[in-house]
Order: C-alpha cells, then structure tokens, then sequence
C-alpha cells in the first residue's frame, strides 16, 4: 500500500508515567480474543485479571476491559502510572490497543493513513510544535498490485474529493479562520443531496463552483463586516459544553495529575462566570494564541476523521465535529486562563480530553450534536457567529 503521514509521526514516543491524562482510564478498551485467551492461561494477577476483569460487549462486538469503581482506570495500572504487564511479561504481551495507542491506520482505498489521535496530550504537544502549516508526507508503494485493491466506488471518490477540496481550503491563511470554518461546512451542506446520492459528478461541479476564488471571495466580502454579538457567541459556547457535560462527567476518572479535578472545575466555571470576565480573558489568550496552530488541529483532525466507518456518521457530523474540538477546546482554555496561567501543558491537555470526547466515536455525543444542528445552533451559518474568537 501506499503511505501518508505527518511529518511527526515518527517522533511518537509514549510519555508513561509523566503522562498527565493517561489512556489506560476513561473510556472502553479493547481487547482481542487471542490475548485474552493467552493471559487467562497467565497465573497470578494476569490471569485474574483475565478472568474476572474483562467482559464481552454485544453492540462493540469485542471484548472490553471493566475499568475499576474506584478511580475508572484498567486494573492493570498500577499507582505510578505504568502497565503491570509490562514487567512481568514484555511489550510484546499487551493487547493489540495498548501496543498501538494512539497510532492509528486509516485505509483510503490504495493508501494507509499513519495518525497519532490527539486524544493523547504528547501527540497534542507534537502538533502545537509543527512551526507553520502542517504537511503530510506521501511515499507511493512500488510494488503495489491494484489487483489486491477494492473497486474504487463512488463514496469512496466523493470521501477523498471532497477531503481534499476542504482541506486545502482551510489552510488558505489569507482568509481569516472563522470564514475558512464556516465555508467548509457550508460547502458540504449544500452538496448533502448529491453526496448522498453518491453523483460525483455533480459533487464534483459543485466544488469546481464553490472553490473558485471569485465566489468565495464574493461571499467573504459580503459577510465579512458581519458585527460578532460576543455575549451570544459566549452563551452558546457556555451551553454547547453544558450539552455536552453528562457525558463529559460519565468518563471522569482519578488520575495522579489532577487533570479531572481541573477539568470539573473548568465544567463549574462554565456554569458560573460572567461574560465580562469570559470576554476579558478571551480578549488576552487570543493575544496569545497562534492561530495557525488551531488551523492545524483543524485540518489534522478532518483529514483523520473525515470519513470515519461510524454508523450514522456522515461528512458533515464529521467535519463539525472537528469544528467543534477546536470551539470547546478553546473556550475551556479561556476559561482556564480566568484563574491560571494557561501553558502549553494544559493546553495539550485540554485539547487532548475534548477529542477523546468528539473524536472517538461517541454515538451520544453524535445525537446531540444532531439536535443542534436540526435547532440551527450548529448550522454552518451559524458558525460565522460561533467561530469568530480572534476577531
């Protein structure tokens, strides 16, 4: 197959111990049968573990870990933060989630796609460093046999087609990141029908109309003195995280760093503060902030999560997704920065806890996010009010 990318991939390296949001808590973690079988025929601790420690979960259809009642963490984490199996029986051992988090592989018809998920605070860290714009690598396979390749079907042209179309017009840093926001999801809404359809030929005239700079330069200047109401912009950043916060709190758990109790403390604030306090400290972290690096996040997090197999997913549940990651992730920062001193640990954090939340396909959070968007408040014209913190 061939091979895309990032350009940090390689420089991955599991933190451990040092990790202040670890993966082995929080969520479902799977585990293969084959490995099951094995540490069931393991003594001791292990196969305990094994055996009373692990259930099978009909709807995922593969076997899952019962994190602990006391902290929500894998039995097998031990109080520095570290693996017990590791010791006792290698890296080779552990289950084929443990060995591969957060690398993932995603198939795009002739090409596997290399990504490290930003739900980890050291892959946050890794793309917050890229100096400029991100950039993928390509390396095409010589000996690849199109004949081991699936037929290449018309939803898996669209998919790509319009991914790359998107993409590219994110990064176009002329135009000003809420419209690039904006523009993307307006753009895959008025395709809807005719991806749904899977027409790509008449996709594929929509994105010739759509992409020619005379339109979208038009549709910029028409909205581009659009006055942003910040205390409306602050409510529904305010309620779109108390939407969300039963699900938030249902994959708390304790951890060495203290990152739950900041995060509840962040979900408190949510709740309390003022806009003028919120509007004053917003007004400071934009200062801050590189925005580059948030149109980074944006387009790493689309490019992976583009055309994620998730039932009821759909390009543009996916792409607001990816909207949404770098809103909440933002706004949390903020209110962060009301009482603290927001540095880039905290910020790879944060970041790293909303995509857990968005980005790992939370079919709940997926149901809310289409109420919004049948109630008009994550509609794409909506988003130029939404979007617009640096303004």
């Amino acid at each position: 197959m061939n091979l895309l990318k990032t350009t940090f991939y390689d420089e991955f390296a599991c933190i451990g111990a040092e990790c202040p949001l670890t993966c082995c808590g929080g969520w479902k973690i799977e585990m293969e049968e084959k490995t099951l079988k094995d540490y069931r025929m393991m003594g001791g601790e292990i196969g305990r573990f094994a055996r009373k420690g692990v259930t099978y979960n009909s709807d995922l259809q593969s076997y899952i870990v019962r994190l602990r009642d006391t902290d929500g963490t894998c039995p097998m984490l031990d109080e520095d933060q570290l693996c017990k199996i590791v010791p006792n029986k290698g890296n080779k051992k552990l289950c084929r989630t443990c060995a591969t988090f957060p690398r993932e592989t995603v198939r795009s018809y002739d090409t596997d796609e290399k990504y490290i998920f930003l739900g980890c605070p050291k892959a946050a860290q890794l793309l917050f460093e890229v100096s400029g714009k991100i950039t993928f690598m390509f390396e095409r396979d010589p000996d690849l046999d199109m004949e081991d390749i699936p037929i290449y079907n018309h939803v898996m042209k669209i998919n790509l087609t319009v991914r790359g179309e998107i993409t590219d017009f994110i990064q176009k840093s002329e135009l000003p990141l809420w419209f690039r926001e904006f523009y993307g999801a307006y753009t895959i809404e008025k395709m809807s029908s005719q991806i749904a359809e899977q027409d790509f030929e008449a996709v594929e005239e929509k994105l010739e109309h759509f992409f020619k700079p005379s339109f979208y330069q038009a549709m910029y200047q028409g909205i581009k003195n659009t006055k942003v109401n910040r205390e409306q912009q602050f409510q529904s950043l305010c309620g779109t995280v108390n939407a969300f916060e039963k699900f938030i709190l249902g994959s708390m758990f304790s951890d060495k760093s203290g990152t739950s109790d900041k995060i509840l403390q962040l979900l408190h604030l949510n709740r309390t503060c003022t806009f003028d306090e919120w509007n004053h400290a917003r007004e400071e972290w934009t200062a801050q902030e590189n925005e580059q690096q948030w149109e980074n996040m944006l387009v790493y997090n689309w490019m992976r999560s583009a055309f994620t197999p998730k039932k009821n997913r759909k390009l543009l549940k996916n792409y607001l997704a990816c909207i949404l990651c770098n809103l909440v992730a933002a706004h949390l920062l903020i209110l962060y920065s009301m009482k603290h001193e927001a540095d880039a640990e905290i910020r790879n954090v944060i970041v790293a806890f909303v995509v857990r939340r968005f980005l790992h396909g939370n079919e709940e959070i997926m149901k809310i996010m289409q109420l919004g968007m049948d109630e008009g408040v994550l509609s794409p014209t909506f988003l130029i009010y939404l979007c617009n913190l640096w303004g």
